[in-house]
Order: structure tokens, then C-alpha cells, then sequence
């Protein structure tokens, strides 16, 4: 860039540059000259030369002896055998499937009732890609309590639809939330929580704790995820809609 224009940013060696950009560039006033053609100091040669000097220059003693230390310390041993899950929310309860019969997600379209059925969890079907799928409730089939109006407002809903397959049979289920997938290791499961008279419990095997991502104005928080066992869902689908 010119030096010799007023009001642009000085040469890489000159002791205003450390700061022109402040002063007249992008966070400073903007009165470079050079800010026409340039649009951001990014853009200008002397604030990369200054980059550059930065790189290069010899880095201080103490650093050699602090990056000696780090390097030094033993690491932790690596985790094997993760496994992943697809977590959602279904009301204002958070649930889980192995990733591995997860097949897609899809937005929410009408569901055709099947006429003179009695299965209460069945909602009917659903066009799939051209396919008709079966579309259940986990509301019902878990024995999930309904929500209160306080829970209605607390909760945004954000339904969408779930399809699940194992064994070459698939699942169609809504739900109010999905948050996607989550590692974790078999040896974080903790047993599933007492339930009651709820069905759910027959349905959980584990609980698995996750920590959701939160805004700093929030209180951290760890939400135990209930973990679906896949098989055991579908054999009892299967068993009731045969």
C-alpha cells in the first residue's frame, strides 16, 4: 500500500502500525485512504506483514520450558467401544435410540387412520418416500403423562418425524424435539430411574446422563436421557399390530 497518501495505515516497521487499524481502520474511525479498495484491514498487505512478524518472532523462555511440562504429562487413556444414539424429546421427557436403526428424519405430514383399529398406540399410516409406513404413538405406547399448560409454554415444539427400522421392518414415530446423535461410553449408563406404574419402564434399559447445550445465562444441568431398547420395541409393535 501507498504511504504517501494522509490517513493510511503506515509501513510494517513503523511503531503506529501495531495499532493503525485501531485508529483508522475497520476499529478505529475508518479514515484510512485505503479502506476504498481495501474494504477491511484483512484485506491490506501491512496488517498481514504484521501478522506474519508476529509468527516469526523468537518465542519467549519461559515458553520452551511451559510447552516441556504440558508435553510431559502423561495422557489420558483413549476411550474405545463408544456408541452413538439419536436423542429426542417427546412432551418434556428425553429418550434415545442405538443410531444404528435410525434410517431418517423427516418433517411432519398427515397420517391416514386405519379404519376399525384397536391398538391405541397405532396412529395410523404414513407416506414415506412413496412407501406407506406404520406411524405409532410413544406418547401412548410408553404411557407418557399429558402435559400441563405450564409445560406447554415452558417447551417449544419443534415436530418432526422419526423412521426407524431393524431387522427390515420400520417405525414411523413423532416427536416434539430432536436434538441428533450423542457418543457415549457403555460404562456412563446408570440403571433407569424408578417409574412406577408407567409403561416407559418396561421399554428403558439404561439412563443415560447428557449435559444439553446450554446459553451461559443458563445453570448447567444434566438430564438423564432415557436409552429405548430397540429390539424389545419393535418385537412388541410388531406382536400388537400382527
Amino acid at each position: 500500500m501507498s504511504t504517501s497518501a494522509p490517513a493510511t495505515c503506515a509501513a510494517p516497521s513503523s511503531a503506529s502500525v501495531a495499532s493503525c487499524w485501531k485508529q483508522i481502520g475497520v476499529w478505529g474511525d475508518g479514515s484510512c485512504a485505503e479502506l476504498k479498495q481495501a474494504t477491511h484491514c484483512r484485506n491490506c498487505p501491512v496488517y498481514s506483514a504484521v501478522g506474519v512478524q508476529l509468527l516469526d518472532r523468537e518465542a519467549p523462555p519461559e515458553y520452551l520450558d511451559e510447552a516441556t511440562v504440558l508435553l510431559a504429562r502423561p495422557q489420558p487413556p483413549k476411550l474405545t467401544g463408544l456408541r452413538a444414539a439419536v436423542l429426542f424429546r417427546i412432551g418434556v421427557e428425553w429418550f434415545a435410540l442405538p443410531v444404528g436403526v435410525l434410517a431418517e428424519v423427516v418433517e411432519r405430514r398427515p397420517v391416514h387412520s386405519i379404519p376399525h383399529s384397536t391398538c391405541k398406540f397405532l396412529k395410523g399410516l404414513v407416506n414415506i418416500r412413496g412407501e406407506l409406513q406404520v406411524c405409532i404413538s410413544l406418547t401412548k405406547l410408553l404411557g407418557l403423562p399429558k402435559r400441563t399448560e405450564e409445560q406447554k409454554a415452558s417447551h417449544s415444539v419443534f415436530e418432526r418425524l422419526i423412521v426407524v427400522k431393524r431387522d427390515g421392518h420400520h417405525l414411523v414415530f413423532p416427536v416434539s424435539e430432536i436434538h441428533g446423535l450423542s457418543r457415549y461410553h457403555p460404562g456412563e449408563l446408570r440403571a433407569p430411574p424408578a417409574t412406577g406404574q408407567r409403561t416407559s419402564g418396561c421399554f428403558v434399559s439404561a439412563a443415560l446422563p447428557w449435559h444439553p447445550p446450554r446459553d451461559d445465562a443458563m445453570t448447567a444441568r444434566e438430564i438423564n436421557v432415557g436409552l429405548l431398547d430397540d429390539e424389545l420395541l419393535f418385537h412388541f409393535v410388531n406382536k400388537n399390530l400382527a
